[in-house]
């Protein structure tokens, strides 16, 4: 008996034992990971990878391609086949056998043959998420939220969180940082003006995604702090399509803009011609306890043409050019005593090519700009003078990216930068004004590594300026100066819904040409004095952020500026006059927090979404203004609340209030700030009808004194804020869809620049 039962103990141990084995081979396995293209090169963004056991066949494993066609799969140990589905249709690689034993297999690329389809008449709905993640670069898919639809970019980036349309025109992001423009990885070398005309000629429609890069590499030149990068759509539709707007915007005085766009698509071509008309009106008012002024500019009216091209000139080579122009005439008026009037004109040249290989990949740019402006200066209604300005501008850049292993890569580039500035008088063409001409050399070298949770680059930038001008006859040489600028950054994900990442960040500031050359100017209110012994200034920033989901964030960061340049008033002629000069240094520390929040989140359209964004700063600044020490330490606070709702009857409603407490920035203290913001938009068959309003109580009014005197000046600066924006937009074109051949090879702003939009200083 005793036996029997040892018998079956042991039996019944064995069975467990068994079990358990099989079930540990079954949960022991290792990560599959590879990517999938077309045979001209094209990422296949959502194709499905099926694993098929080779010993079981009913164990199937399916996977999904993400944005750059790359998928990840953990498998148990064992052999086993793949088929690759897209678009309806299944593809069998040649080689399509993998082992999984202790090591994570890396599957070689998968290229397949698409099989050609043309769709007429026929509507294709698909869902994307709003927002993916490449990394630590945030991609937002601006379709897939219906405020957008039928609208520009210019209005579509306002829905991404955080993001800001200033009101001198560039972008920011969380209420501190600067936004710089980029269209497929290229930074456009435009004005901010130029800019907003870009993008709000751009439709949504012709975007395949938005991308916020926080901590941008040197490949996209001097050092910023967030990259805006637009991605144009790899399959965008085939034939002719156009893309019309129109504004109409009230500020005090009325403004107008109209723009059109043609898209031209055919085979591995892709062309566009854009032009606009603008005609603006603005009004500023500053009142100081010295004196008063009020500038008006009536009226900046122009035009602007745009045009460019894409030829994918085989599936490892693109070439790639846009040109801008722009004639413009402008009066400002400056107290309806003094007045200037000048004529612009604006030329702009980028040019780009890439050649790409498996691990490997090649840039080259150059950029040209030239300007020339006439200025005409009035007393009363009497011709003082006239000067005449002209600009160029020459960039040509490179870099090159070599991947040796699946996860290390190293990036090598470098660029060159020459500017010419003259300005002469009509009236006296032997007579040179000033001149100004600068060169720029600067030279990276990056190492990235990328595995699994960990995405990691560093590296070192260096910088080498030369500087010389000519002021009213006399020469002037600035020292020239060299500059390391060593940046690292380091991102890890904890688990699917949280990231932690550091960066170190270094950046510098050249002093402008007006700021350095020695002599007085005078524009109606304060003459502007030049300082030639200015100094370049270097600041590093240590950052930790946290996110949540890849929505809500935590970011710490500490800020170091050696020789911040700062502007201030100094006693001139019995006046006063505008000038700069460097302190020793400013410190912050500054903490940022914020998420959207869906409240709301329906798949028939109807969508509540709340996003709050908090910051506090405490900053310190020590230096020497007027010969007098200068050592303030101050802390302030930002908030803004904003909450979007979407109807699924295509209405779609926004509101936003903003807050900034008082602030020191150099030697101007302000006081509180607040706004608010609104924006409603109907949206009917192709045609979309927007009213946004600004600050429509008037309560962003920069208030304050300026310190650092012997008795320290009031002022208060109204930009006379309130507006109102009726815009009109309407899309047309060809909306048959083929398959194309094309690859896309592209594999603080108010307490650093000003408290109201108008004064500029810098911390």
């Amino acid at each position: 008996m005793c036996c029997t039962m040892k018998r079956q103990v042991m039996l019944l141990l064995s069975v467990m034992l068994s079990m358990l084995t099989a079930f540990a081979q079954e949960h022991v396995g290792g990560m599959v990971s590879g990517q999938v293209k077309s045979i001209s090169g094209e990422e296949l963004i959502n194709a499905i990878i099926t694993f098929k056991n080779l010993q079981d066949s009913t164990k199937i494993y399916p996977t999904i391609c993400d944005v750059q066609g790359r998928y990840h799969q953990e498998l148990p140990y064992g052999e086993y086949s793949y088929v690759i589905s897209y678009i309806g249709e299944n593809y069998t690689p040649e080689k399509n056998r993998v082992l999984v034993n202790k090591s994570n297999p890396e599957i070689p690329e998968i290229s397949i043959n698409l099989k050609e389809k043309e769709l007429n008449e026929v509507v294709v709905m698909a869902k994307r998420p709003f927002v993916s993640y490449n990394g630590s670069v945030a991609r937002y898919n601006l379709s897939a939220n219906p405020a957008s639809i039928g609208g520009n970019i210019l209005d579509g980036v306002k829905l991404i969180p955080g993001v800001q349309i200033q009101e001198s025109g560039g972008l920011s992001i969380f209420g501190f940082y600067n936004l710089t423009v980029a269209v497929n990885r290229q930074v456009l070398r435009l004005s901010n003006e130029e800019i907003q005309a870009y993008l709000a000629s751009l439709s949504v429609t012709d975007v395949e995604a938005v991308e916020i890069i926080r901590h941008p590499g040197p490949e996209y030149g001097m050092r910023g702090d967030a990259i805006l990068n637009i991605i144009t759509k790899k399959m965008p539709n085939e034939g002719t399509s156009t893309f019309i707007s129109m504004d109409a915007i009230y500020r005090k005085l009325l403004s107008e803009n109209a723009r059109i766009r043609i898209n031209y698509n055919k085979k591995n071509w892709r062309n566009y011609v854009s032009y606009q008309f603008f005609d603006t009106r603005h009004q500023e008012t500053l009142t100081t306890s010295i004196g008063a002024d009020t500038t008006t500019t009536n009226p900046y009216r122009g035009h602007s043409l745009q045009t460019g091209f894409e030829w994918q000139v085989s599936p490892k080579q693109l070439i790639e050019a846009r040109g801008h122009l722009s004639l413009s005439k402008e009066s400002i008026d400056y107290n309806h005593t003094n007045r200037i009037d000048m004529n612009r004109k604006v030329a702009t040249l980028n040019l780009y090519h890439t050649l790409s290989e498996k691990n490997w990949d090649w840039k080259n740019y150059a950029d040209y700009t030239f300007s020339s402006n006439g200025r005409n200066y009035f007393y009363g209604n009497t011709n003082n003078n006239s000067l005449q300005d002209r600009f160029h501008y020459l960039r040509i850049a490179s870099d090159f990216i070599y991947w040796p292993t699946p996860t290390l890569g190293v990036l090598i580039g470098g660029s060159q930068n020459n500017m010419w500035f003259v300005t002469k008088s009509p009236m006296e063409t032997d007579l040179l004004n000033n001149a100004y001409n600068e060169s720029n050399t600067s030279a990276y070298l990056t190492i990235r590594y990328r595995n699994g949770s960990i995405d990691t680059y560093g590296g070192v930038q260096f910088n080498y300026d030369q500087r010389k001008g000519i002021a009213q006859e006399r020469i002037s040489h600035f020292d020239n100066t060299h500059h390391w600028q060593p940046y690292f950054n380091f991102a890890y994900d904890i688990s699917r819904n949280h990231r932690i990442s550091t960066s170190l960040q270094t950046y510098y500031q050249r002093p402008s040409f007006r700021d350095l050359m020695p002599y007085a100017s005078y524009s109606g209110f304060l003459h502007r004095l030049g300082n030639p012994k200015l100094k370049n200034s270097t600041r590093y920033n240590l950052s930790l952020n946290y996110a949540y989901m890849r929505a809500a964030t935590l970011e710490i960061n500490l800020s170091n500026e050696r020789c911040p340049i700062i502007e201030y008033l100094t006693p001139y002629n019995g006046g006063y006059a505008l000038t700069k000069t460097n302190l020793d240094y400013s410190r912050y520390l500054r903490i940022v927090a914020g998420a959207p929040i869906p409240i709301i989140y329906k798949e028939d359209g109807l969508q509540w979404i709340a996003s709050t964004y908090l910051a506090y700063h405490v900053q310190q600044d020590k230096g020497d203004i007027n010969a007098l020490d200068y050592n303030r330490t101050f802390t302030a606070y930002y908030a803004q609340h904003k909450q979007s709702l979407n109807l699924p009857s295509q209405w779609y409603f926004d509101a936003q209030i903003t807050y900034y407490s008082p602030l020191f920035l150099g030697v101007y203290k302000t006081e509180k700030q607040w706004w608010i913001n609104f924006s409603i938009s109907k949206r009917i068959q192709n045609w979309k009808f927007s009213l946004n309003g600004h600050d429509i109580l008037n309560t962003n009014l920069a208030k304050g004194e300026i310190v650092g005197m012997e008795n320290p000046i009031s002022f208060v600066q109204n930009w006379h804020s309130p507006k109102i924006t009726f815009s009109i937009s309407c899309t047309l074109g060809n909306k048959s869809l083929k398959t194309s051949d094309r690859k896309n090879i592209n594999s603080e702003s108010r307490l650093s620049q000003s408290a109201n939009e108008g004064i500029n200083l810098q911390q």
